[in-house]
């Protein structure tokens, strides 16, 4: 499955749009258990999400991960993987409203 979705992110296009953009920072903003963030969007159009908490835990970063989700993702397609590491947690984040026209995030949880 791990495999399969791979292939899915790197298959599909990223478009990054204003609003979208101005969600990511206006949810992030409004986190108070976020102690800092950075956005950045490299040439393929990926938004790579750096986010560092005041006190990481597994569980806290599965929980702001589940609240982006649900505040910036379209309706139609969410789909993710993540890799849990000793003091972070890296996402892959695929959001579309057609099958391979969306937005890909790398979110990195520390």
């Amino acid at each position: 499955m791990e495999n399969k979705f791979l292939k899915l992110f790197d298959e599909s296009s990223s478009h990054i749009e204003l609003g979208m953009s101005k969600d990511i920072q206006a949810f992030l903003e409004g986190e108070e258990d976020i102690q800092s963030f950075d956005i950045k969007a490299d040439e393929k159009e990926i938004v790579n999400i750096n986010i560092k908490l005041h006190n990481f835990s597994d569980t806290f970063a599965k929980k702001i991960f589940m609240d982006l989700v649900n505040f910036v993702g379209y309706n139609r397609i969410n789909l993710f993987i993540c890799d849990n590491l000793p003091a972070k947690v890296k996402y892959l984040y695929l959001t579309a409203l057609q099958d391979t026209d969306g937005i890909k995030m790398k979110v990195t949880i520390e």
